[in-house]
């Protein structure tokens, strides 16, 4: 199933690496999972249990950042800081 981007989450940054946006899965997939949830829960709480823990985690997209976009992006970080 394709992938598609939806709602930004977060960069994420490990040290040597470039950083890595972090998007919510908006398409099939990411609708599917929803839809299951949705139901998982509706059948859960109809055999009683009033908190059922999600079938499935939600799912993100993961996009790695140009050079340029790291660089601009580690700025923003430094001028945060001060």
């Amino acid at each position: 199933m394709a992938s598609t981007k939806g709602d930004y989450v977060e960069t994420l940054q490990e040290p040597g690496k470039l950083p890595v946006k972090v998007y919510e899965e908006a398409g099939l997939l990411g609708r599917f999972k929803n839809l299951t949830n949705a139901h998982h829960a509706e059948l859960e709480k109809e055999l009683g249990n009033e908190s059922p823990a999600l079938f499935f985690d939600t799912l993100y997209l993961v996009e790695e950042m140009t050079p340029e976009e790291a660089e601009q992006y580690r700025l923003d970080c430094l001028e945060r800081d001060l």
